[in-house]
């Protein structure tokens, strides 16, 4: 028997259409004659039938078969200092100029001295073709320059011939961070607004520490979620210590229930330390999203699953919802080698997952860039027949800069991405067109944060 849960859609009154009815039917009877496949080998799934039907409900049939969802990528920051004066100097890499700014969004800080050639590899997003290197010595004096990327590579270097403007007040820098957006229906058919889980990693690495700063910022979830962060490609071995500074709330032993969607009451998994099935190191970040963000009983004494910063204040309906802080979580990792260390500024080694029930087994949701969609880190493995359900390379999780803002509850991103010329739609379908599309909300149905 499946238990099928759909949110309560705030500005959709009537319901579901028949199509629609008849779509989600059609794709349970589908992954009911997966879960017979994967016992019994049964031939009766069919693959491309479900795959259209998930298209289908995606509301775009013609995905382009090349598209990964990519909207940040790595790229090279090359930086050398040849200058006369002897100082030593902050260098810092901006997506826009900093100088008629007061916040700036920053992809890259580290100090330097003169005469030093500075190389390292950072998250940059895709859209972006130029950054603003600016330099800054112990006075206060600047120098910034307009640096193209070329090859996924931005090189300077400051001479004397470069301007020096004096000190002109402080700069609020922000780190650049990556932003998580998650459906929870998986491998199920979802309404697509993107803000079942929405989680922003930050990290940062200062000589061999890497600190990894996680913000739950909103739950639309309408079930038990859970989620977790795998390092990818760093082993214990290139470590002398980890450690949680600041943790998500945990609902275990307070007498709500047992929380099995993640085994063990680790929150840090070395490789192969159970339930991590993989050599890398693992953050067990929350087993249940609504406890993590907001920690108070409800009237009946458990977990208030309820919407979390998705439902814009003064909203009436029938769903219930708080819009609270966001709350952070903080994890360091001291690594062995500083080279190790600094390559953690690479978006690529977050593989960032959710945890779900669906059909009696739980399923992890990964993004599809950086090929970790059919990852399993922390669920036990199951059978190439459940490859299937994976379809091919349909998202139910997308990576994207921090500042994109994600659709309220119930809108599809079809629709609060929705505008000509720079729409999500036209982007799914060609991956060369409308790449800024995360930069051109239709402001009534995003979420204001």
């Amino acid at each position: 028997m499946y238990v099928i849960h759909w949110k309560c859609l705030i500005f959709v009154t009537q319901k579901l259409s028949d199509m629609k009815k008849s779509i989600k039917a059609t794709a349970l009877w589908c992954l009911a004659a997966l879960a017979v496949t994967s016992c019994g080998k049964d031939a009766s799934f069919d693959k491309g039938n479900y795959d259209n039907l998930v298209k289908k409900a995606f509301g775009i049939e013609a995905l382009d078969a090349a598209q990964q969802w990519a909207t940040v990528r790595t790229v090279t920051v090359s930086t050398t200092i040849n200058l006369t004066e002897d100082d030593s100097y902050q260098m810092a890499a901006y997506l826009h100029n900093p100088i008629p700014s007061t916040t700036s969004v920053a992809v890259l800080q580290e100090e330097m001295t003169n005469g030093r050639t500075l190389v390292r590899s950072v998250a940059c997003p895709t859209t972006a073709t130029q950054l603003f290197v600016q330099l800054t010595n112990s006075s206060g004096e600047r120098r910034v320059k307009a640096v193209p990327l070329q090859d996924g590579m931005a090189a300077c270097t400051f001479t004397d011939a470069d301007e020096k403007r004096a000190f002109d007040g402080v700069i609020n820098t922000e780190p650049f961070s990556l932003r998580y957006c998650f459906e929870q229906d998986f491998p199920d058919v979802g309404d697509y607004d993107f803000n079942d889980v929405v989680l922003s990693v930050m990290p940062t690495v200062s000589g061999t520490t890497l600190t990894l700063n996680v913000r739950l910022d909103a739950v639309g979830a309408s079930k038990t979620v859970a989620a977790a962060v795998r390092l990818a490609g760093v082993t214990s071995s290139m470590l002398t210590s980890y450690r949680v500074d600041r943790g998500f709330a945990s609902p275990e032993g307070l007498g709500m229930g047992t929380y099995n969607n993640i085994e063990g009451d680790k929150t840090i998994l070395a490789g192969n330390e159970h339930p991590n099935y993989t050599d890398d190191m693992v953050v067990v970040l929350f087993k249940d999203a609504h406890w993590a963000m907001n920690p108070v009983k409800s009237s009946t004494g458990g977990v208030m699953q309820i919407y979390y910063n998705t439902v814009p204040a003064g909203s009436t309906g029938e769903v219930s919802y708080l819009n609270v802080e966001a709350p952070q979580a903080v994890y360091t990792f001291e690594f062995k080698d500083a080279v190790q260390a600094r390559s953690m500024l690479r978006p690529e080694l977050y593989d960032v997952f959710i945890v779900e029930s669906f059909n009696g087994a739980y399923w992890e949701t990964h993004t599809v860039q950086n090929g970790y969609k059919t990852s399993q880190v922390l669920t036990p493995f199951k059978d190439g027949a459940y490859e299937a359900a994976y379809g091919d390379n349909m998202p139910w999780a997308l990576l994207v800069p921090g500042t994109f803002r994600y659709p309220i509850e119930g809108r599809h991103i079809t629709t609060a991405y929705g505008t000509a010329s720079h729409s999500f739609a036209e982007w799914a379908a060609n991956s060369n067109m409308a790449a800024d599309w995360y930069e051109s909300p239709v402001l009534r149905y995003v979420f204001n944060n």
